[in-house]
């Protein structure tokens, strides 16, 4: 990079590069992919020096988070930039949304070729990029489940775009990783146990009351695979053993009387509590039985 006297017209760097390499950069086009070394700030500063930046790209940096700030300096200081690519490691329904990061991109004015892969992105959004960016001649935001293409004024406002591929159009053609998407939210869990609960007693889980699995066995034995037939034999194993062990969990006092606590009453029946051994009297020493073998030996 120092021997190319910033005259590098062009850089691509995946898994390489951080904010000091891009001091002595000074591209037309300049794509960044999976660079963990480069940052939002970085990429504000080294965009200020690239007045005739015609491409950018910006894929799978796990700390360009894509402030609003980072797409202005480009759009401000970039009036050539034509190209504009971002892309994420995979859509989660979850994660926190960047506020304002439409209105940096839509402030790329001369955009014509504009790819947002699995970003969080809803209509409103959209839109604001859209009117912003009036050249546009090709928008790819698949995996962006947040937009409803078919919504709204989207509709009209695609219309004008020649290559348009929506959130559920296909990636085979991507060139980057694809992984699979996260679209059912987490439920807040709470922690902590309400007053008067017995974590021993898990009745609420097991009631005396059948399932549907159980009602309808049959029925699912025959229509459904083999894998999940065994599901259902094993619920049904479940019920059984917890019931046994309720019954032996009533029977086994009567079974055991001994070990129950003296006065103890089961059922109508009083328990005795068991009688000690007799002590040892004092001075009197309890003689060791012989074995027959021993006694033969001594006479």
């Amino acid at each position: 990079m120092r021997r190319s006297a910033r005259q590098c017209e062009a850089f691509c760097g995946e898994f390489a590069g951080d904010d000091g390499l891009l001091v002595y950069l000074r591209p037309l086009s300049l794509r960044l992919i999976s660079c963990n070394g480069v940052t939002d700030e970085g990429i504000a500063e080294a965009v200020k020096e690239l007045p005739l930046l015609e491409e950018l790209e910006l894929s799978l940096c796990y700390n360009v988070l894509g402030i609003s700030e980072v797409y202005e300096a480009a759009g401000e200081v970039c009036p050539l930039l034509k190209r504009f690519r971002l892309s994420k490691h995979r859509f989660d329904v979850n994660m926190r949304s960047i506020p304002n990061a439409s209105q940096g991109i839509a402030s790329m004015h001369g955009l014509q070729s504009l790819q947002l892969f699995v970003c969080d992105l809803n209509n409103d959004d959209l839109e604001t990029i859209l009117d912003g960016c009036l050249h546009l001649e090709s928008l790819d935001i698949r995996h962006c489940f947040n937009v409803n293409m078919d919504d709204g004024t989207l509709p009209l406002k695609c219309a004008r775009i020649k290559t348009v591929r929506g959130p559920d159009d296909p990636t085979d053609d991507y060139d980057l990783t694809v992984e699979i998407p996260i679209r059912t939210p987490i439920l807040p869990i709470r922690f902590g146990v309400r007053s008067g609960y017995n974590l021993d007693d898990d009745s609420d889980f097991y009631d005396d009351e059948p399932s549907s699995y159980e009602i309808d066995f049959e029925k699912y034995e025959k229509m459904l695979p083999s894998s999940m037939r065994t599901f259902l034999k094993l619920m049904l194993y479940v019920r059984v053993l917890k019931a046994s062990k309720k019954e032996f969990a009533l029977c086994a006092p009567r079974l055991s009387p001994h070990a129950a606590p003296s006065g103890a009453t089961w059922g109508q029946q009083a328990i005795p509590a068991a009688s000690p051994s007799p002590p040892v009297p004092d001075g009197r020493r309890r003689r060791k039985r012989l074995r027959p073998a021993a006694v033969a030996g001594r006479s």
